[in-house]
Formats: C-alpha cells, structure tokens, sequence
C-alpha cells in the first residue's frame, strides 16, 4: 500500500481556496484545502466535534500539514469547493454560485456536515429559482430536495400548451413521458381549458393554477378524471422508490 507522504505528491492545491494563513488543511478527491478551522466549526456540528477529537499520543494532528489532511471520504471537490465559495464570498453579500445544481449540490454536503443555516439558504434560493418544470423536476429527483417540485412540475407539463420536447423527452425517460402524455390527452379531451400562454406558473393549490400572462386561473383535472390518474403514474414514476411523498398531494 503506497504512504500517505507518496500519495501526497499526487495531491494538488485548490488554486484560490488553499489560504496562506489558513490553519486547517483538507481533501477532497485530489485537491486539497486550506481554510480557517474557525470558518467550519461556527456553523457545522459535525466540523464542530471532528475538530474537537485529540490526535492519539506521539501522533500529529490530521490537518496540519499537506502529507496529512483531514480527508473528506465520498465528497467531490467540486462540491466542497462550491460550499467554501459561500463561506468565503467574493464580495460580501455576493455568491458566486448561480446555478441550481451549484446551489443543490452546497444543500446536499451543507445537510451531510450539518450547516443548519446554509442548508436553509441553499434551500430558499433554489425555491426562488424560476426553472422549467423538466428541470425542477430533475434536480429535485438528482437530489432527493423539494418532492413538491416533482408534483407542481409534472402538472405544468400537463397543462401547459406546448408538447414535450425530444429533450424533455430524454431527460425524463419515455415511461414517465408517455404517462405524461396520456394526461396531456385526456385532460383536453375533457374539455378543460388549459392556459394557452407560454407564461411561467407562479401558484398552484393543486385544485387551480394561477397564469402571470393572463391573471386568470385554469381548473386541474379532479381526482377521478383520466387525466389525473395518468398524471398521478408519471409523479409515481418520478417520485420513485424511497424518495419522499409530495405535500401537495
């Protein structure tokens, strides 16, 4: 088995967040960090009591050095580079995160290492975020956040006036799709009136939904309709085994 000192010449320092005067070093994949200890203990539990733990007698402190750094099993440097990004802002008040699956990705490792407070802003600016139904319903499905997302997006592709897209089409799989699809149908066979504005959906109380272009309210298919039903096996599909129930169902 190779040394920790000769697996360390294969380590590389994050260009920007291995801190001069930082005073812990950590890593994660290949790519080591170093930050102040102060910065992950104040808001991570988890930080809190790993930090706390005496090196055994005779042995140096993991952290301390480069050929021993506190590792980060099973966590993707790209992630832990994305939650250092919000500790250490470019500006303060400003993030350099912009994406969903950035901000996703700092709720997932801030909820693994217990940041209470960043877990809730993560969380917040991804409900803020105005996404595609496909794509709320892939990041919510990607990681395991917001099952309301599923619910809400799967009824905005029901409703709306466009058909699904190859890419959609993809990206959901053709077993979900064809569900959708089949809602799609029935639900204007039935004679509902779907919006037919291309707006974004800003309300939904799962009898109604609210369109921004037209200020008016388009009724959803009711719990015995065909619609439903084909609409009720796509968010069944989407939700998948094991993953959260929807609130809005």
């Amino acid at each position: 088995m190779a040394s920790t000192s000769s697996l360390a010449t294969t380590w590389t320092r994050h260009p920007a967040l291995y801190i001069d005067d930082g005073n812990i070093v950590l890593l994660a994949e290949t790519t080591l960090f170093k930050v102040h200890r102060s910065f992950l203990t104040r808001g991570s539990a988890v930080f809190h009591d790993m930090f706390a733990m005496p090196a055994p007698p005779g042995s140096a402190q993991d952290g301390d050095s480069d050929e021993q750094p506190v590792v980060l099993h099973q966590v993707r440097a790209q992630d832990f580079e994305r939650l250092l990004r919000i500790l250490y802002p470019p500006e303060i008040g400003r993030t350099a995160l912009r994406t969903a699956d950035e901000w996703a990705s700092v709720y997932e490792l801030a909820r693994r290492f217990q940041f209470e407070s960043l877990t809730e802003v993560a969380l917040e600016t991804l409900a803020k975020m105005p996404l595609p139904p496909v794509e709320r319903i892939r990041i919510s499905r990607t990681y395991e956040i917001l099952p309301d997302w599923i619910h809400v997006g799967a009824i905005q592709l029901v409703i709306r006036f466009e058909p699904l897209s190859i890419d959609e089409v993809n990206t959901l799989g053709t077993d979900i799709a064809v569900c959708l699809f089949h809602a799609r149908e029935h639900y204007r066979a039935k004679e509902y009136a779907p919006c037919v504005h291309t707006c974004s959906v800003c309300d939904c109380d799962d009898v109604r939904m609210f369109c921004e272009s037209c200020q008016e309210y388009t009724e959803l298919p009711s719990s015995s309709s065909s619609a439903n039903g084909q609409l009720g096996h796509a968010i069944e599909a989407l939700e998948g085994a094991g993953f959260p129930p929807s609130s809005a169902t």
